[in-house]
């Protein structure tokens, strides 16, 4: 946390106020939030409108040097959502060439864009470049044919707005509250995943979670 204030503000004055686990850090120029329990951070641009930026393609370069300059791509982070209506680019984190997935978005960093520069740049603290096999059983998943002909046979999923299909991990936490480092506490399962509607979803058995 102290590296990135360092990073992106602009002068070491800084006030803290920390309430329910959320820190908050700011000067004239930005305002930013940690959680100490997700260990993610948000930071806001003050001196940048709010205006989103409209041509996401445009600011890829940009995006890409802004991030290598605050904090980096820590693990292997690929370009997986372009928001032109937000303004909003998204890199996600890819663990033996496949995507994970989280709910609380601990695998992703989301770049916002206004009319002049960065509105807002928000990321989880972690590192999982070091991981190890944890002595399971293989998984066996379906294949993707059996995947799609599921799909196309749930009467509550309308096959036309299935837009990708991937084989992911699902980034799952396992809290020990006697070890505070929650990598050390992570598991990546294998599972299917489908962009439903332009949203990326689990499938489990036929049905999309």
């Amino acid at each position: 946390v102290d590296t990135m204030n360092s990073i992106l503000f602009n002068d070491s004055v800084v006030v803290r106020s920390t309430k329910s686990g959320t820190a908050t850090y700011n000067n004239n120029t930005g305002v930013a939030n940690y959680n100490d329990e997700t260990e993610k951070y948000r930071y806001t641009n003050l001196s940048e409108d709010e205006n989103r930026s409209t041509n996401m393609q445009d600011s890829i370069p940009s995006t890409y040097d802004y991030i290598n300059n605050h904090g980096g791509f820590t693990d292997d982070y690929r370009l997986f959502n372009i928001d032109n209506k937000n303004g909003e680019l998204t890199y996600q984190m890819f663990l033996n060439g496949r995507p994970t997935f989280n709910d609380e978005n601990l695998n992703n960093i989301k770049v916002s864009w206004g009319d002049k520069g960065v509105f807002s740049y928000a990321r989880a603290l972690l590192k999982a470049n070091v991981t190890i096999d944890s002595g399971g059983n293989e998984t066996k998943l379906p294949g993707a044919e059996t995947v799609r002909s599921e799909l196309a046979n749930n009467p509550e999923i309308n096959f036309e707005d299935v837009t990708n299909m991937t084989i992911g991990y699902r980034m799952e936490e396992k809290p020990d509250k006697s070890d505070i480092e929650i990598q050390r506490n992570s598991e990546f399962k294998p599972q299917w995943y489908v962009q439903y509607n332009g949203e990326w979803r689990a499938y489990e058995d036929g049905r999309l979670e």
